[in-house]
């Protein structure tokens, strides 16, 4: 009995043993692997998120400015949006009808074509 129980106290030590060298090596990025159609130079340092907000009100059935239109500011400037989200702003806001609910769209380009949408009243947008 005594031998058995050792066998499995050392299965258990190295069972354990690899699932920490696993997950060390996954936080890494060693286990991420390359969307498909996405080169593996492409790096996400080259794009860059932008946003405006949405226009829209508390108690108002009138929702904001969609995400299609105001991507079309982007789009009829050349500047080629990758994705679009319609999220909150991350910030407090007073509960208060006819106040601003926070909504923005946020939209995903090119870094170099950053200069032309903060032109068009669009701000970088900082992930936190």
């Amino acid at each position: 009995m005594g031998k058995m129980n050792m066998t499995l106290k050392k299965y258990l030590i190295s069972l354990f043993y690899m699932a920490f060298v696993f997950t060390i090596s996954c936080t890494s990025g060693h286990c991420r692997r390359t969307p498909q159609g996405q080169s593996e130079s492409m790096s996400p340092a080259e794009h860059v998120f932008v946003y405006k907000d949405d226009g829209s009100l508390q108690c108002q059935q009138k929702r904001g400015v969609a995400l299609e239109i105001m991507a079309k500011e982007l789009t009829e400037k050349n500047i080629i949006v990758y994705s679009s989200e319609n999220r909150p702003d991350g910030k407090m806001h007073i509960q208060l009808c006819g106040s601003p609910t926070g909504m923005i769209n946020v939209y995903e380009i090119s870094d170099k074509q950053l200069d032309e949408a903060l032109r068009l009243g669009f701000k970088k947008f900082e992930q936190n």
